[in-house]
């Protein structure tokens, strides 16, 4: 298994981040767009192979995930309190809570991806394991899409 780690909340309050492999090599870049709708592309070797794209209000923001250029699904903030969240993205599967420390991703029921949530130096960072190489796009977009999605519910 790959493992993957990724600062949680840099997008938001750097705009640019780095997701590096366990011996601290970077494998993959995010930057995040300042337009009126913010676009967060990840890349390797500067070529892009997911974006998150930020839609509707600022306090009801839709991300909508891409990756190789296909939707491939969306996250936004619920409109009750029973229902915070909402992920719409076909054959993705979480188990466990994904606002949470833990959880993992299944994709058409076959298990893509763990990811927790554990303490940094000076904040946290998600430490992600790649369990199907052939999904790694995916799970991190959708990884990265629901870090965005916190934020916005911290208001950050």
């Amino acid at each position: 298994m790959r493992k993957l780690i990724i600062e949680q909340d840099i997008l938001v309050t750097r705009g640019n981040a780095t997701i590096s492999d366990e011996s601290g090599e970077v494998v993959y870049t995010i930057r995040k767009s300042s337009g009126q709708e913010p676009v967060y592309e990840i890349c390797q070797a500067d070529s892009g192979i997911a974006k998150i794209i930020q839609e509707g209000s600022k306090f009801h923001p839709v991300y909508t995930i891409y990756v190789d250029d296909a939707s491939v699904g969306s996250i936004k903030v619920g409109s009750t309190h029973d229902q915070e969240y909402i992920i719409e993205c076909k054959n993705l599967r979480i188990a466990g809570n994904c606002w949470g420390d833990e959880f993992e991703m299944f994709y058409d029921d076959v298990l893509a991806g763990k990811i927790s949530k554990e303490s940094a130096a000076t904040s946290y960072q998600y430490v992600i394991e790649i369990c199907d190489s052939v999904k790694e796009k995916f799970v991190i977009a959708v990884v990265v899409a629901i870090d965005c999605v916190k934020s916005t519910r911290r208001g950050i």
